[in-house]
């Protein structure tokens, strides 16, 4: 149906104004958002006293919005004739009331019918107007239980179907998703991912990334915040990583991050991308590019398709490294997904020649350097300049690494491709003795 500006001239609008409730209710939605657990931490570290006071907050908040807006309602009821006197308070001069205790949901339970309603919104069943209002408000709203149970237009009008529905999540999900958000953001810190400062990128294991959030001065907020959102699952700074990056790091191979028909598509992308260069290069034209397929959920595990989607844009924060490992430490290698492809490949190279140093497998050694291929495409592409400082190409150098390590472990470059890492089973934190 189309609303042209001469169809809604002739919606019946009555005469009145209710301007000044809907400000009051701007007014406290604003304020309620600045204490939404979503908010709550922009510029400021979460703690307990700062958590329990916004949720006293915003339940005070909410408890006012949700009787203003009930005022509203029935000021629109008197300004369209189905009340015959004035029933609404004046702006302000209400007392915040329950989910559950609007005078509709009071005549619902009184009703007596099953309904899922209070289920549903977090809320529940009373027949008893709520304690604490003022003389006014109890007053207003024991009038209002008779018009619903006497007049049919208004007992269809407080029905269910046409009251606002408040619905919120939890306030526990709410901050734990607030602390989730807050906490990775933290762990993004670019310190944490470089050797000292510079411009050395440094895969960590959990554990080592849970040696600095303890020692370090400059995470005291996310050794403070770690058990906020671990709750009663608060064990080691480790455990409580590992639980809080479970599904959050994409895996740094593609054949851990497609499945068969993922791989496939995969492929079609990649003759996209070369043969977008030789469009570049002048060799073809813009109609010579094939156009590569959507991916959908069925190309990748369930963890990495929330991060890409059907675009595979990398949207993740983490980069885990299976089949990379570290003597002594069953944590999982992973890195972080803001490095550029080249500090990609050379952190990459690092967890190899850690490998070599540590007698891995040949077999293992090849799965890791065979993830160097999608990173070698872009850095030849994008950073093969020669670097100021060390006078070298980078993409140059790389390919050279990977064909020299490759020699070394008597596995030929050309056959690194057959070789894949296998996705272990997820880091544990060592168990300790318990003492006599």
């Amino acid at each position: 149906y189309e609303f042209t500006g001469t169809t809604l001239q002739r919606f019946p609008l009555p005469a009145g104004d209710v301007t000044e409730r809907g400000r009051r209710l701007d007014s406290l939605a604003q304020e309620l958002a600045s204490w939404d657990p979503a908010n709550l931490f922009d510029g400021q570290a979460p703690t307990r006293e700062l958590i329990d006071e916004a949720h006293r907050e915003y339940t005070r908040i909410r408890n006012l919005m949700i009787a203003e807006q009930e005022e509203l309602d029935w000021a629109v009821y008197h300004l369209y004739g189905f009340t015959s006197t004035e029933l609404s308070l004046p702006v302000g001069d209400v007392d915040g009331i329950e989910l559950g205790t609007r005078p509709f949901e009071i005549a619902l339970a009184r009703s007596g019918k099953e309904t899922a309603w209070f289920e549903r919104h977090h809320s529940h069943p009373t027949t008893e107007l709520p304690e604490g209002l003022s003389p006014s408000q109890s007053t207003a709203y024991a009038r209002r239980l008779e018009l619903i149970d006497g007049d049919r237009k208004l007992r269809l009008l407080e029905s269910p179907e046409f009251k606002r529905r408040w619905a919120d999540d939890p306030w526990d999900k709410k901050v734990t998703d607030a602390l989730t958000y807050w906490l990775l953001g933290r762990l993004e810190s670019r310190d944490l991912w470089f050797v000292d400062g510079g411009d050395m990128p440094r895969p960590r294991t959990i554990r080592e990334l849970a040696g600095v959030i303890e020692t370090d001065p400059a995470y005291a907020d996310v050794l403070t915040a770690l058990p906020l959102w671990a709750g009663k699952r608060a064990r080691s700074t480790t455990d409580m990583l590992i639980a809080l990056l479970k599904n959050e790091p994409v895996p740094f191979h593609k054949s851990l991050r497609y499945r068969k028909a993922g791989v496939r598509k995969r492929a079609e992308w990649e003759a996209t991308w070369q043969a977008q260069r030789l469009e570049d290069a002048g060799e073809i034209t813009a109609a010579d590019v094939p156009v590569p397929p959507n991916y959908t959920s069925a190309d990748m595990p369930a963890a990495v398709w929330k991060h890409r989607g059907k675009l595979d844009v990398p949207k993740e924060r983490f980069i885990s490294y299976p089949g990379a490992t570290r003597d002594g430490d069953g944590t999982d290698i992973i890195g972080w997904a803001g490095w550029n492809h080249l500090e990609q490949g050379l952190a990459l190279m690092a967890l190899v020649h850690g490998a070599l140093e540590a007698d891995a497998a040949p077999e293992d050694i090849a799965a890791l350097l065979s993830g160097m291929e999608e990173q070698l495409f872009w850095i030849t592409m994008w950073h093969n300049d020669v670097d100021p400082r060390l006078g070298i190409r980078f993409g140059d150098y790389l390919q050279n690494q990977v064909i020299e390590t490759a020699n070394k472990i008597d596995i030929p470059a050309e056959d690194l491709p057959k070789y894949a890492p296998t996705q272990r089973t997820r880091s544990r934190s060592p168990r300790t003795k318990k003492e006599n």
